[in-house]
């Protein structure tokens, strides 16, 4: 093949000169090139105010580097179902007190308040003597200089610029104020369960002999159920937790453990009728006891089981505060508080033991200037006019009763011995001053011996007295010494007159339908049996009515046909077959409401039956029968003392 050079030539000599002309036009476009970018990357850039980050100066800031662990939870208190697990995290009690700050069960000392263990013997001699007071290193001011003083100090970085921290930022920590209001509150409401609990004390105590005979009535009431119930063995049963006292503040005693019968059917349900063979000593903490058993889990079982269930209170009394942290109440009011020996020698029936028990004494007494006699008869002295003040006027947990004492009397008219205690006010420090004013007291003369039963009343009024759940209280500027003769105020005091008197806002309806609630759960409970057979009902009250009651305050008739028919001004009358004591509690449970002591009316106890803090009924308690083992309640719409 033969091919034509001429034309191949002339195709291909304009690509050779084209590319001559790029081999040197590129590396210089690449150098170019180049040049720019340096140009711009090496150009000196002007930088913003809020960029531009001076180095810190060591010596002059003061700026360390620390390492903080990464926050961890907070632990959280146990709550009563997990009290105990040995590995939960509890929240730390206070350190355990000393004997001089010890509650109103340690131990009594010299030269302080009057006080005493509720179950103990008192003092012989008229000195007031208790358990101390708190010592410096724990009074209310120095708590709050040491509370300051142990407080972190926190560095003022107000003037110190802001910077971009890349650490996390600091935990949000309460201001002191937030702080002090926060505990406050809680301290007050640590205080409110206190009274309450205090409120509700009675001090009983079933005997081994008592809760032999009540096991064995409780176990014969379920005989006529079948032969299930014929032979059935009480198991001790003890799976609860203890009934929390989240306040810590010590009591007048320490609560007991509630033993508590109970019947469960094959199916795990309890009956209704349980019966209590020991007290806590606390009315409320004897119905959180019965809460507690109606909310456990029974396992079911072929037949019925009968069990003894065993509930603690979580309290110790060597590890209890006092006095309370409640800065709005002043120290003269804890130092009352605090010699709170009752419920011991303060009911009526009490104080007419004490009395024959007294005249007894004298009978038999060797040596005594009183005319020979077969039977000493104790007149009531009329002509004593005095009483124990109480300048504070703030409410007590527990109204103070009216003292009663035995006294010789000789002819000349001064006293032959001591006055005798027939019966106590229920705290050391208004029975000390009572006693002074008696052993003071101006007695005529009358040429021979006498004997008397003087009765010196405590000048408190439950109804006008400050309440505790004030914002803050009316302090008299010199209040009463207890080893001051006749228990004058040092100065002029504010009377419990001079306070705002409480309103009592009673409310008809909510009475009526309250009355009508309480009669239904009465009559269908087995304590109540009683008021379905009026002809036993009648001649039980009319054969063990006791002395000391006026019946005609509370009954304007007693017949088979209705039993009780209470008087005019009263609302209703029910029997309540169980011991006298309990019945605060029963009437709490049945009725619904709150249940607290409001003094006494023709000699019996009268009691207040309040919804929400607001009184709506009173009911008056008489114990009757053997050993007052029923008790005829009173139910009023209004104070009968009115």
């Amino acid at each position: 093949m033969v091919h034509d050079r001429t034309s191949f030539s002339t195709q291909t000599s304009p690509s050779k000169k084209s590319l001559k002309y790029w081999r040197w036009l590129f590396p210089l476009a690449l150098l170019a090139s180049l040049g720019m970018h340096g140009l711009v990357l090496f150009s000196p850039v002007s930088p913003s105010d809020d960029e531009l980050v001076p180095p810190p100066d060591p010596e002059e800031d003061g700026i360390a580097i620390i390492k903080i662990d990464a926050p961890q939870p907070r632990p959280q208190a146990v709550s009563p179902a997990n009290a105990t697990d040995p590995n939960a995290v509890r929240t730390a009690r206070p350190a355990a007190p000393t004997a001089a700050t010890r509650a109103p069960q340690t131990a009594p000392t010299q030269g302080n308040s009057a006080s005493g263990p509720a179950a103990a013997p008192r003092r012989a001699d008229s000195s007031t003597a208790g358990r101390g007071r708190t010592p410096a290193a724990n009074t209310r001011a120095n708590r709050n200089q040491a509370s300051q003083a142990n407080r972190p100090t926190v560095p003022d970085l107000s003037a110190v610029d802001s910077v971009r921290n890349p650490n996390t930022p600091a935990p949000n920590v309460a201001s002191p104020t937030s702080s002090a209001a926060t505990a406050a509150a809680s301290s007050a409401d640590l205080f409110e369960e206190y009274v309450k609990v205090f409120e509700a004390y009675n001090g009983v105590k079933i005997s081994e002999e008592d809760a032999t005979t009540f096991r064995q009535r409780w176990l014969e009431s379920f005989r006529d159920r079948g032969s299930d119930f014929a032979d059935l063995d009480v198991q001790p049963l003890r799976d609860f937790d203890p009934l929390p006292y989240a306040s810590n503040i010590c009591l007048p005693n320490s609560p007991q453990a509630a033993q508590v019968l109970v019947m469960v059917n094959a199916d795990g349900e309890v009956d209704e009728y349980q019966q209590f063979i020991q007290r806590t000593g606390y009315r409320n903490f004897d119905s959180a006891a019965r809460q507690a058993i109606e909310s456990h889990a029974f396992p079911e079982a072929d037949t019925p089981q009968a069990y003894l269930a065993e509930i603690e209170v979580d309290y110790d009394s060597d590890e209890c505060e006092w006095p309370p942290e409640v800065d709005k109440l002043p120290d003269d009011y804890f130092a009352v508080l605090e010699t709170y020996v009752g419920p011991t020698l303060t009911t009526p029936a009490e104080a007419t033991a004490a009395r024959e028990a007294w005249l007894k004494t004298l009978s038999t007494a060797e040596e005594n200037e009183l005319p020979q006699t077969d039977e000493f008869v104790a007149a009531n002295f009329e002509d004593f006019d005095q009483k124990v003040d109480y300048p504070l006027a703030i409410c007590l947990p527990i109204e103070p009763k009216n003292t009663q004492w035995g006294v010789i009397v000789n002819a000349d008219g001064s006293l032959n011995s001591e006055p005798e205690l027939l019966r106590s006010a229920g705290y050391q420090n208004f029975d000390d001053r009572a006693k002074e004013l008696v052993e003071n007291f101006d007695f005529a003369e009358t040429g021979e011996s006498q004997l008397y039963v003087v009765e010196v009343p405590v000048d408190y009024n439950s109804v006008n007295c400050q309440s505790l759940d004030s914002d803050e209280f009316e302090v008299p500027t010199a209040t009463y010494s207890a080893s001051n003769n006749g228990g004058e105020p040092l100065s002029d005091a504010a009377s419990p007159g001079a306070t705002s008197p409480q309103t009592t806002a009673f409310n008809p309806e909510q009475q009526a339908r309250l009355i009508e609630a309480g009669r239904q759960n009465i009559e269908a409970n087995t304590v109540g049996s009683l008021n379905a057979l009026p002809e036993i009902a009648a001649a039980s009250i009319e054969s063990g009515w006791p002395d000391g009651i006026d019946r005609s305050c509370f009954l304007a008739n007693l017949t088979p046909e209705q039993g009780p028919i209470p008087v005019d001004a009263a609302e209703d009358a029910v029997i309540l077959s169980e011991s006298f004591d309990f019945v605060p509690l029963t009437l709490s449970r049945l009725y619904g409401a709150e249940v607290i002591d409001a003094g006494e009316y023709c000699g019996a106890p009268l009691l207040q039956m309040t919804l929400g803090g607001t009184p709506q009924l009173f009911s008056s308690t008489i114990g009757f029968g053997a050993g007052n083992s029923n008790a005829l309640v009173i139910i009023w719409s209004a104070d009968p003392r009115e």
